[in-house]
């Protein structure tokens, strides 16, 4: 997968947030206008899509 596919739909789709797996046999991208998760001090948050969860 060449990095101008990705550059090519953040053309289209300018969402905030996007994502790139490089597994060797398959990759893996996507985008969210929400953050997902973040990783910081080697620890994950996670913060599920709004609507996902009920309060």
């Amino acid at each position: 997968m060449n990095l101008m596919y990705i550059v090519a739909l953040r053309y289209i789709n300018p969402s905030p947030y996007i994502f790139y797996f490089d597994y060797s046999s398959y990759k893996l991208f996507g985008f969210f206008t929400e953050l997902q998760f973040i990783i910081k001090d080697k620890k994950e948050y996670v913060s599920p899509i709004k609507g996902t969860i009920k309060k």
